[in-house]
């Protein structure tokens, strides 16, 4: 999809006009690094549907523009994250793509 590198630049930035949730999250949270998936579809529900049933999610995050229940997900552990990330990205490229992960 487009416009990603932008889209984070803008995540990243201290000082910025804020707009989305991620915006106030930041004020109060750190960023530890960033998991990108490039495609030409756009994936964010799906991965958000997977990681869901895989971390806690926490309800009404960054969904405001659709049905998911969150696009925000916590785990006790940050590997958690991490694995389950790396996991539902990799099914869902494999889905996409017809390559087995």
């Amino acid at each position: 999809m487009g416009g990603l590198e932008a889209r984070l630049r803008r995540h990243l930035r201290v000082v910025k006009k804020k707009f989305w949730h991620i915006d106030y999250l930041l004020e109060k949270a750190s960023l530890i690094d960033v998991l990108t998936l490039i495609s030409e579809r756009n994936l964010e529900c799906r991965l958000a549907g997977g990681l869901g049933w895989r971390l806690e999610p926490i309800a009404g995050f960054g969904c405001s523009d659709c049905q998911c229940r969150s696009h925000l997900f916590f785990g006790e552990e940050e590997r958690q994250a991490w694995d389950a990330a790396r996991e539902i990205a990799d099914l869902v490229k494999a889905e996409y793509t017809g390559v087995s992960s």
